[in-house]
């Protein structure tokens, strides 16, 4: 592409020709403002909710600080709702919030058994089971952040769960239900 988008609809097309989120990203905040700027960008073009898009504030590009998130982090983030597959959702978008296409039916599975009871641990094995090779920390991260909105520098911390980090300072399953528990333990805030 040899101009930088200026409308909704011409980061919708950028999206359709296979540029990422990190593209895009870069692109929405040339004009100078940052993060702010490319919130705006894909809140409106793909109707990405503001809590979500929140996470660029977050990203690398915009924050040096220690909860700072990488492009892959940025781009599994943000790819349920850039997916090709929602096409058909952008045209129609002001802003609404929408689930999205790729972990829909995850998310629901979750939250259906959190209500159910389980712990983060159980949570987590059952976003194992769904995703099959395909389970990363950073797809863990996704699933936790779309079900339930857990806040990136707590998913973060969660990278230190034992399954992911062997140091001295991994997390046991104890301590990741005790981390998680503000979102899916007992006497957790409604959703």
């Amino acid at each position: 592409m040899s101009r930088i988008p200026g409308s909704a609809a011409e980061f919708r097309e950028a999206r359709l020709r296979g540029l990422g989120a990190v593209w895009l990203a870069h692109a929405a905040s040339s004009n100078g403002r940052g993060g702010v700027a490319a919130m705006n960008v894909f809140c409106s073009a793909f109707g990405i909710p503001p809590q979500v898009a929140r996470v660029l504030d977050l990203w690398h590009e915009f924050n040096i600080g220690p909860h700072a998130i990488s492009d892959d982090e940025l781009e599994q983030l943000l790819e349920p709702w850039l997916s090709p597959a929602r096409k058909e959702h952008w045209s129609l978008i002001n802003g609404a919030e929408l689930e999205p296409d790729w972990s829909g039916t995850l998310v629901e599975v979750l939250r259906r058994e959190r209500e159910a009871g389980l712990n983060a641990t159980d949570l987590a094995a059952t976003v194992q089971r769904w995703l099959g090779e395909d389970f990363t920390v950073v797809r863990f991260r996704a699933a936790f952040f779309h079900a339930f909105e857990i806040s990136i520098p707590v998913l973060q911390k969660a990278s230190r769960w034992h399954p992911w980090h062997d140091g001295s300072d991994s997390l046991s399953d104890a301590d990741l239900n005790a981390l998680f528990a503000p979102w899916i333990g007992p006497g957790r805030g409604p959703r």
